[in-house]
């Protein structure tokens, strides 16, 4: 049964009772500087301490105590955020490093635990899966867990978890709360799609479990949270239109939504997750990828155009014989330079303008051996018979061969086969690489300019389909008159583009903010969005205001002003210190 109501409840069972246990505390900002930055190279990041919970009862206990001196507390993950949402500025952090461990409940039916210690960290961590009534299978996992060991462990046992952020090292916690995506979102959506319920700790200490399907706003689009001390905290949503697209610019707000997606995305400014279950689904039968090198960004964007209809009729149509594209990624030249000197062996051909990475899955497998028999006329320079054509169209990987065919691009081409995971590896190793060197190459001019905030710029934007290629061609000219250093890739499939500037100094540094807020605007205005996965953060608050307005920003602070009055948790994130 449906309500708009939901009960705060008690602390999860422990095997061990840590009431009472002290807290790994660190108050020298010698032993916890790591937490006073991320991924993003923000700078200014200070704190109070550090505080290291290990159990739900914890966090409670610990919040308990913070609330009523008013301290703002700051939710860390494994740092690898983009827009310095777990850095703090002043008050506490609240480490999620040592909350890797969760303990089935009565009742549950539990199909395996599976442990393991992991090994940047050498941490012990333990979840578990579980059965529904429908048989679905899921996952219930602590928030201090890597992704990247979470999806190898599933993996040994035919299971997988779509969401793939380009960080593998994210913590699954810090993955709810910023709906973290990557390129499979193409087919398999955010992390949204498969978070099927939580457990999260407010500002105060009290404990909600949320589960999908039980809480929905009502009629006059509120929610009511019932405390176990007979309070009650309403919360109102604002009446504001997302874009369509992939989206992930402050609160998720839609008219009668399930309670548990305003969570999911909220970047740690609502509470503490402790606990999440995950919807899992079996391991894809076979996986091709390839990198596809192209002499011009359009001939690029015909491709993508091509096999994204081609996919959407396949799912449309349920055809097992159709393409299959679960994820399509995008380099421009720029790019491409950067990458021209890598150590995986891959060659980028001197005139490519553009490359697309994508891969494909099937309800069959293929052998390496026949697909390179079938391919063997392609490079005779003659028609295909009839019998040769056949054979491509029995199978979706030979369906997509005789497309790069068709395309000219059969030539200039990495190609990783079904069943070769090394190969694949090294093709993904491939995209993972491009954020890394420029990570280096804003390392170096900070270095040499002695600016210490000198950091990277960069457009987490996403557009509907129709705009892709106006939003591209914008970015390319806006970018190279700037004479900027810069790259243009990301997550074609949903046109969503990362343009990251290089400034060298704070007179580039200034420009790059503008173009920045440019593209933002012209975003909007294509009905698109100002971050499509990144999130606001510290550092985006001005690109959201584009978005929803002075006004639209004001309403959405009033949820978290409704359930954090204080503004204890993740102040700074999502909205200014002051609006």
């Amino acid at each position: 049964m449906h309500t708009h109501q939901i009960q705060s409840v008690s602390p999860l069972v422990h095997p061990e009772d840590t009431s009472g246990k002290t807290i790994l505390r660190k108050t020298d900002v010698e032993q916890f500087g790591e937490f006073l930055e991320d991924a993003s190279r923000m700078s200014g990041g200070n704190a109070d301490a550090v505080v290291f919970p290990e159990t739900e009862a914890q966090i409670c206990e610990y919040l308990t105590k913070i609330y009523q001196l008013k301290k703002t507390v700051t939710i860390a993950g494994n740092h690898t955020g983009l827009v310095g949402g777990a850095i703090p500025m002043g008050g506490e952090v609240l480490a999620t490093h040592f909350m890797n461990q969760v303990f089935p409940q009565k009742n549950e039916k539990v199909l395996e635990i599976i442990q393991g210690k992991d090994e940047p960290t050498n941490l012990p961590y333990q979840f578990y899966l579980k059965s529904t009534h429908e048989n679905e299978i899921l996952a219930v996992v602590p928030p201090g867990l890597r992704l990247g060991e979470f999806q190898k462990r599933i993996e040994e046992h035919s299971l997988f978890y779509p969401p793939d952020p380009t960080e593998w090292n994210a913590f699954l916690g810090a993955t709810v709360s910023t709906n973290a995506s990557g390129a499979r979102t193409f087919k398999y959506g955010a992390t949204r799609a498969y978070v099927q319920s939580l457990r999260t700790v407010l500002a105060h200490g009290s404990i909600l479990h949320i589960e999908r399907g039980k809480t929905f706003a009502n009629s006059l689009n509120q929610f009511e949270i019932h405390l176990s001390t007979h309070e009650k905290i309403k919360v109102v949503l604002p009446n504001l239109l997302m874009p369509s697209t992939k989206h992930a610019a402050g609160y998720f707000i839609k008219p009668q939504m399930d309670f548990i997606d305003l969570w999911i995305g909220s970047e740690g400014t609502l509470g503490v997750i402790t606990q999440i279950e995950l919807k899992l689904i079996p391991k894809p039968i076979a996986v091709m990828s390839a990198i596809v090198f192209f002499p011009r960004t359009s001939d690029a964007i015909h491709f993508v155009e091509d096999i994204r209809n081609h996919s959407h009729e396949t799912w449309e149509n349920k055809d097992p014989y159709g393409l299959d594209i679960r994820a399509i990624e995008y380099f421009d030249r720029e790019s491409l330079n950067l990458l021209r000197k890598n150590t995986l062996g891959i060659r980028i051909p001197q005139d490519s303008g553009s490359a697309i990475y994508f891969e494909q899955e099937s309800v069959s497998t293929i052998n390496r051996e026949t697909l390179e028999e079938w391919m063997n006329p392609l490079f005779e320079n003659r028609s295909l018979t009839d019998q040769e054509r056949q054979n491509f169209q029995s199978h979706p990987f030979g369906k997509m061969i005789l497309l790069l065919q068709e395309k000219g691009v059969l030539d200039d081409l990495e190609l990783a086969f079904p069943g070769e995971e090394k190969a694949g590896r090294r093709l993904k190793e491939f995209r993972h690489a491009l954020p890394v060197k420029v990570n280096e190459i804003i390392g170096k001019y900070k270095r040499e300019s002695s600016v210490s905030h000198l950091h990277k710029v960069g457009t987490d934007t996403a557009t509907p389909d129709p705009s892709l290629s106006d939003m591209i061609s914008l970015f390319e000219e806006k970018l190279k008159r700037s004479g900027i250093k810069y790259v243009i890739f990301g997550h074609i499939g949903n046109n969503h583009l990362h343009a990251n500037l290089l400034p060298k100094n704070e007179t580039e540094l200034k420009r790059a903010k503008e173009i920045y807020l440019e593209l933002c605007l012209a975003s909007v205005k294509m009905g698109g969005t100002v971050s499509a996965e990144h999130g606001i953060g510290k550092m985006k608050h001005s690109s959201l205001e584009l978005l929803y307005g002075k006004n639209g920003l004001q309403k959405l602070a009033s949820i978290k002003e409704a359930i954090d009055p204080y503004g204890i948790l993740g102040r700074g994130n999502i909205f200014p210190m002051k609006i």
